[in-house]
């Protein structure tokens, strides 16, 4: 039980790492020559939209019972985020 629990949770964290590197490549790829200020990138709605969503879908990936089985994810502790 105890390698599964580790296993799933190993698992997540690769999962939330990935979706937030694509964040990150996100607004890095938009704010190359502006900074994040002069951009205004959160005025863009539909990718801000994209982000939260992607946040939401990890959170729920992530901390919802019958997802966990099916995707074999496991809950995070708050310091791992």
């Amino acid at each position: 039980k105890y390698q599964r629990n580790v296993l799933s949770q190993g698992q997540t964290a690769y999962f939330c790492a990935v979706v937030l590197n694509k964040i990150i490549a996100a607004i890095i790829s938009k704010t190359r020559r502006e900074s994040i200020f002069n951009q205004g990138i959160l005025n863009n709605r539909f990718m801000l939209f994209g982000f939260v969503f992607e946040i939401c879908l990890v959170v729920l990936i992530s901390y919802v019972p019958p997802l966990n089985t099916v995707f074999g994810t496991g809950p995070l502790r708050g310091e791992h985020w």
